[in-house]
């Protein structure tokens, strides 16, 4: 079967029709529907029927138009007979439209088609939704039909959460704590959701990479990520005291004033007292950095130095002018000794052991001449 090229006009009801006309392989022999002939034609997409009526055949049922042919001697009238029409209903359902496109209009709600219209269905989902399937792709009317598709279903979207170290990132949805995240998940369309970025102890919370708020609803796949976080900074107040100085090491540097340090830094100190004096008792020896801290030490004390005297017989020492055998005093103490004999003798000598801190003295008889 072939298209020709001319096309056929047809009036009908003040309304005229353009037809497309094909041969058939029965040319010769046309079809006879009560005593006419017919060729089937295509019409607006629609099959057709050209037909020839012979004029003296009674047909004032108004489908004649004003062509006429003759044939054989006879003249025929131009005839369209329209096939059957059918009922295209459409089923819509919620978040999503159904449409219909069929002989170039394109419906949806329930129409009326000829018979062998051909269409095809699409369906269009709200934003936010997967549009469901529908039971009619493509097709023919060939008799009456329903057209409906499966419900739309909510899109689903993948959250990525990258929090980095030392912070969480806690994501919940719809303000409700038993929907909080602290790792990728999966989210509807429209989920409101509230971000937080809690620190671990010691450091400060970190910021969302991208323009992306920390309160909104999700209306794709989105990928939250948290910028590195610091370590807080605490103050090292380090309390000196007179006649002794504390030093503190922190991260391989030496303080002896107050210094700042980052959060876990670790730290050993040492007091060393100046001379003559015992050094206090610190506070703190090391530790690590979690929060503020002073450092200090009890005051350094003077140290004592005891003094023992072996208290010869036939004289006496004294030590800053008393007499006995133990004196303690304080370092830096002037001290005088002296040693005496009694009568009728003499020092000869006055012994000092710098080891033991022991005063002796040698006194014999004075020999008389």
């Amino acid at each position: 079967m072939a298209e020709l090229i001319n096309k056929l006009n047809i009036k009908y009801s003040n309304i005229i029709d353009e037809c497309v006309c094909y041969t058939t392989s029965d040319e010769a022999t046309p079809k006879t529907i009560s005593e006419g002939s017919y060729w089937e034609i295509k019409n607006n997409n629609t099959i057709c029927y050209l037909g020839l009526w012979p004029v003296n055949e009674n047909q004032d049922s108004g489908f004649h138009s004003k062509l006429k042919i003759k044939k054989n001697g006879i003249e025929y009238y131009v005839e369209k007979k329209v096939l059957n029409e059918f009922t295209v209903t459409i089923e819509q359902s919620e978040h999503q439209t159904i449409k219909v496109i069929c002989n170039g209009y394109t419906y949806t709600e329930t129409f009326k088609a000829l018979a062998g219209s051909q269409f095809t269905v699409v369906v269009e989902p709200e934003v936010g939704y997967t549009a469901g399937k529908p039971n009619y792709l493509s097709g023919y009317v060939t008799n009456d039909i329903t057209i409906f598709a499966s419900y739309a279903s909510l899109e689903a979207y993948y959250i990525t959460l990258i929090p980095g170290n030392n912070q969480t990132l806690k994501v919940t949805l719809n303000g409700d704590d038993k929907l909080s995240f602290t790792s990728s998940f999966v989210a509807a369309y429209g989920d409101t959701y509230a971000v937080e970025i809690i620190p671990d102890e010691g450091y400060e919370a970190g910021e969302i990479v991208g323009d992306i708020p920390l309160s909104g609803k999700f209306n794709g796949t989105t990928r939250l990520k948290a910028t590195e976080v610091n370590a807080k900074y605490f103050i090292v107040n380090i309390d000196q005291s007179l006649n002794q100085i504390i030093k503190v090491i922190c991260n391989g540097e030496e303080y002896t004033s107050t210094f700042t340090a980052p959060y876990g830094s670790t730290y050993t100190v040492t007091v060393t007292p100046n001379t003559g004096y015992n050094a206090g008792t610190l506070n703190h020896t090391s530790g690590t950095i979690t929060g503020n801290i002073t450092i200090s030490a009890t005051a350094a004390t003077l140290k004592k130095y005891t003094i023992t005297v072996t208290q010869p017989a036939n004289g006496k020492i004294t030590v800053n002018g008393s007499v006995g055998t133990s004196f303690t005093y304080n370092a830096g103490t002037s001290v005088k000794v002296q040693a005496t004999a009694n009568s009728g003798y003499k020092v000869t000598a006055l012994n000092v052991n710098k080891t033991t801190k022991i005063l002796s003295a040698n006194i014999k008889k004075q020999e008389v001449s």
